[in-house]
């Protein structure tokens, strides 16, 4: 028999239904059930009771049991809150690279005014044997975390910096010190760091690169070279296409594979080019071009070659030691083209320079004063200025006489020969060994050479 008045039988405590999610990340309430009759109402304890029982080991948000415990005594339901989260893992610190040097093209360079110079962006970074290059931090390991149920939820160890040592540089026993093992410049691609004797630019040398200046070792242009732009280096130059209003200084040879267009180039040792066209080519050695030199300045140690294609000089002047070789010398214009075959020597350059100052100081004595009559009469120094004339007379003839000696042996030893294979035009100008040999007519297959003799520049058949 039942008993509908026993309140006992109709009393039931409020439940909590709550669900991990699958990835044992967060507990969320799925369910409430309210007391009924004298049963207990929902409480943290309860709560809590219902956590352990879905197998939940770590600690309910107080926050959020707060705000479950609210809305039931709105008699609203809890579904979706959000009990208790797993603590996630804490991944480790990759590591990183602290270059103590520049790697990459940077804007520009700031001007003494503050002013940005597009011009040089430096990214050509020289450096000497030993000197660090750059450093790297290890990775560290993580942390782990705790799922909701007490499991452990592993982290990773950072990545370790993505840098390998190439040719050119030694790393430190605990691998964190990248430095230079020799004297170069600095590459950084693709992971690697090297130091190299040779820098290569792609494309271009633009505003995109900036002037390109190699302390130690050569350069090499894939593209064109820019006008306004500056390529230095201490060993050889090479441009596979154009040479546009630019400079080039090199400490061994320069080779442009196409063309020169305007601008300097100076080499200590050879220059090579297809052709040039108003340039100023300053070699310690050899100058050649397979096409044509047009309205050039150029000085050669060696020789001057324009034979192996076209080979057309036109226009300007073109000083050598060692002779000019050349097809066509000059044009049917007339167009003055001046030749200069001399032999290199310092005491004569030094006595020249003499010479000019004395000479100088003499015109500068008779500016102010006038004749001798008005030196002897200028009071009180007179006789002081008219002796010290005399000296610098003296050292004039002196610095001749030298010249003279030094000038005549020159001639003596001097076998340097201006060689034209096809033909020379009306306008050309050629000095060899001081001596001046102007051309007036179309003159073929010949060779201008200094006679001895005749103290004279001919002219022989090829």
């Amino acid at each position: 028999m039942s008993c509908p008045d026993n309140p006992c039988a109709q009393s039931q405590s409020a439940s909590l239904l709550v669900v991990v999610t699958p990835d044992k990340s967060e507990v969320r309430v799925v369910d409430y059930a309210p007391p009924t009759g004298d049963g207990a109402p929902l409480n943290a304890t309860v709560i809590k009771e219902a956590l352990f029982a879905a197998g939940v080991r770590v600690a309910a948000d107080p926050e959020a049991v707060a705000l479950a415990l609210e809305l039931i005594s709105q008699e609203r339901s809890p579904a979706g809150i959000v009990l208790a989260r797993a603590t996630p893992p804490k991944d480790g610190a990759d590591g990183t690279i602290h270059f103590r040097i520049r790697t990459a093209a940077e804007i520009g360079t700031l001007t003494e005014g503050d002013q940005v110079d597009y011009h040089e962006r430096g990214i050509v970074e020289p450096v000497t044997a030993g000197q660090v290059i750059a450093m790297v931090t290890p990775p560290t390991g993580g942390t782990s975390g705790m799922d909701v149920t007490g499991g452990v939820i592993p982290s990773r160890r950072g990545r370790a910096a993505d840098l390998k040592a190439g040719p050119g540089v030694s790393i430190s026993e605990d691998g964190t010190c990248f430095s230079a093992a020799t004297t170069g410049v600095v590459l950084h691609a693709k992971g690697v760091l090297s130091v190299t004797d040779s820098f290569e630019v792609a494309g271009d040398v633009d505003l995109s690169t900036g002037n390109i200046r190699m302390g130690h070792g050569s350069v090499l242009v894939r593209g064109v070279l820019r006008s306004g732009f500056e390529v230095t280096a201490s060993g050889n130059v090479v441009v596979e296409e154009e040479v546009e209003e630019a400079l080039i200084e090199a400490g061994g040879d320069v080779d442009v594979r196409r063309g020169v267009l305007g601008g300097r180039l100076k080499a200590t040792g050879s220059i090579c080019a297809q052709f040039a066209t108003s340039a100023q080519l300053e070699a310690g050695g050899d100058i050649s071009v397979a096409g044509y030199l047009y309205h050039c300045r150029a000085t050669a140690g060696g020789k001057i070659v324009a034979s192996s294609g076209k080979g057309v000089i036109r226009g300007g002047t073109l000083r050598c030691s060692g002779g000019l070789e050349v097809n066509e010398l000059g044009s049917r214009g007339g167009t003055t083209t001046e030749i200069i075959v001399d032999v290199e020597d310092e005491a004569e350059f030094t006595l020249e320079k003499e010479l000019r100052e004395v000479e100088e100081a003499i015109e500068l004595v008779f500016r102010y004063l006038g004749s001798e009559e008005r030196i002897m009469n200028a009071p009180p120094d007179g006789e002081r200025v008219q002796e010290n004339l005399r000296t610098l007379f003296g050292q004039k003839a002196e610095i001749s006489q030298r010249l003279s000696d030094i000038r005549k042996e020159k001639q003596r030893q001097s076998s340097a020969r201006v060689t034209v294979k096809r033909i020379t035009y009306p306008g050309v100008v050629i000095f060899i060994a001081g001596r001046k040999f102007e051309v007036v007519s179309d003159t073929p297959r010949c060779v201008f050479c200094y006679d001895l003799e005749t103290d004279a520049v001919a002219t022989k058949p090829l």
